[in-house]
């Protein structure tokens, strides 16, 4: 399986996301989308040659390797990359990634990952029964196949629908294709892969954009890593009202119609300390720090992320019980960051507690519940 030569592109999108994360993510989406606009449009070139193939499947590599977003289509993509980039919503995310990537595909279908398995979340163009069938399989990421290969390598593969590339029953459930190449690609995550984008032809012979899925993918696993980033500056933008200019009328007249404007929206405060400015920090520290809190973020992101969550975050946040309800994953992630940044210069600030409760406790302590630890002394 060769790496793909869009890395390029790959490069641009990453080092603009982690850029704006850092400095606070000001005016991160008026950037995002001007530079997504020029990396699509370079695309065509970057991705061209990318050849992200399943290596011994010869039938299925020539398609790829010569595909490339064409420019009647770029302009399709770049409007459904902003698609994917405007909520915030893990799963809002997740859905516009699928039904963006069913624009340039016959039939689409979103895995997630959870544990060593990849199970079905949902889909796009396939019959009901198709997707009854779907919903019962899952397939482990060691088992040889598709799966595998883009686990090991976080790279898309093309291959033909064969006993190779998938179990038997997943095959038959994928049955009805007007063509027997399949396309799977990584969504990524800081790393991770937090789910696979599946697309086919469908009913429709040739109507698969494989660059165009390849780039939203990539774009999905980016939209995640920011979302919590992206809320928080959306919420903290001050609502200015509009100025219209007025028709002349009599002063009594004008007093009558105009209507005082409605108050503007308080910017979210955190009940809690914010971290520490790194500027106010001392210089060989501030590096650790910004790692410590990057490393928070990533790990509170990757619990809100995962769609088998979704339930018990909720009950959780209802019921105040957050902690007790997902107090494997919380301890798991507590201890790893004590692990990395316990005996440092960051463990003056609890950047991981930061986390969990504005973000994953909504800014309210006593969703995580009482049996919360707390924040771990410096």
């Amino acid at each position: 399986m060769a790496q793909s030569s869009g890395g390029g592109l790959e490069r641009l999108l990453e080092d603009l996301v982690r850029r704006a994360v850092e400095n606070g993510l000001a005016s991160f989406e008026q950037t995002m989308r001007k530079e997504i606009q020029q990396a699509v449009a370079k695309a065509g070139v970057s991705v061209a040659t990318s050849g992200v193939v399943g290596g011994t499947r010869a039938a299925a590599e020539a398609p790829y390797a010569s595909a490339a977003p064409t420019p009647s289509v770029l302009p399709a993509v770049n409007q459904a990359v902003a698609r994917v980039l405007q909520p915030t919503g893990q799963s809002e995310i997740m859905a516009a990634a699928l039904q963006t990537a069913a624009g340039f595909a016959g039939r689409c279908a979103l895995f997630v990952k959870k544990g060593d398995s990849f199970s079905i979340w949902r889909t796009e163009g396939f019959p009901a029964e198709a997707t009854s069938q779907l919903k019962s399989l899952s397939v482990s990421a060691s088992q040889s196949g598709v799966f595998r290969e883009i686990t090991e390598s976080q790279l898309g593969v093309s291959s033909l629908r064969t006993a190779e590339a998938l179990p038997q029953a997943m095959i038959e459930a994928l049955a009805g294709a007007a063509e027997e190449s399949l396309y799977l690609f990584p969504v990524v995550v800081q790393g991770r892969i937090v789910a696979a984008l599946y697309a086919d032809s469908g009913s429709a012979a040739g109507s698969v954009e494989p660059a165009a899925v390849e780039i939203l993918a990539r774009v999905a696993g980016l939209s995640l890593e920011t979302a919590a980033g992206r809320a928080a500056a959306s919420a903290a933008r001050p609502v200015v009202a509009p100025v219209e200019a007025a028709t002349p009328a009599p002063p009594a007249a004008a007093e009558a119609l105009v209507e005082p404007p409605p108050p503007a929206a308080a910017p979210v405060v955190p009940v809690i300390p914010p971290p520490p400015d790194p500027e106010t920090l001392p210089e060989h520290d501030r590096d650790i720090h910004k790692k410590a809190y990057r490393s928070a973020r990533v790990a509170v992101q990757d619990l809100l992320a995962y769609p088998q969550n979704q339930a018990r975050i909720e009950e959780g946040r209802k019921n105040n019980t957050l902690y007790r309800l997902l107090k494997e994953e919380i301890d798991k992630n507590r201890e790893t960051y004590q692990k990395r940044f316990g005996q440092t210069a960051a463990r003056s600030f609890d950047y991981l507690h930061y986390e969990l409760v504005t973000k994953f406790a909504e800014n309210d302590p006593e969703k995580l519940g009482n049996d919360y630890p707390g924040a771990v002394a410096g």
